[in-house]
């Protein structure tokens, strides 16, 4: 990962209300949790969240806001804060209507208190054109199975 060269003296210290400006226009959705992983706050600001109540997500485990296939990957984001800057994760998010969506996650350790902040980025577009691709896969192979009963049919006629 590239990072800055110099932070302390081209950024210098951010206070909070700045840093919360960054981590807003940064990420689509963003994620303070305490060190057990319980969320603290959260700031959504990509159009995949736009009409969702992620405030309803603040008190409980991120753990539980998720699908079950992304439990594990969430658990393993949170024990690796102790590293410094977590690879990104694909978190399939569970949205306030029952529906999930799609987003690359990663995490960053913010303070001596052990709070952490999950940065994600949207996916959901990516997921619209991965669900086109297999109805075009599967409309492809309902015409090939077609062609060879077709052809079958013409072999046994001639």
């Amino acid at each position: 990962m590239n990072t800055f060269r110099s932070p302390d003296a081209t950024l210098g210290t951010l206070d909070a209300p700045r840093a919360a400006d960054v981590i807003g226009v940064a990420a689509d959705i963003a994620l303070v949790l305490d060190a057990s992983g319980v969320i603290l706050d959260v700031c959504a600001t990509g159009s995949g969240f736009a009409d969702r109540d992620v405030g309803k997500w603040i008190g409980r485990p991120w753990i539980d806001t998720v699908t079950v296939e992304s439990r594990d990957k969430v658990a393993d984001l949170i024990s690796r804060t102790g590293e410094g800057v977590s690879r990104q994760r694909q978190i399939n998010q569970v949205l306030d209507d029952g529906s999930s969506t799609m987003v690359l996650f990663s995490v960053v350790p913010l303070n001596a208190d052990g709070h952490i902040v999950a940065l994600g980025k949207d996916l959901s577009s990516l997921e619209l054109l991965q669900k086109r691709l297999i109805n075009v896969q599967q409309s492809m192979e309902r015409d090939y199975s077609r062609l060879r009963e077709f052809e079958t049919r013409y072999r046994m006629l001639f």
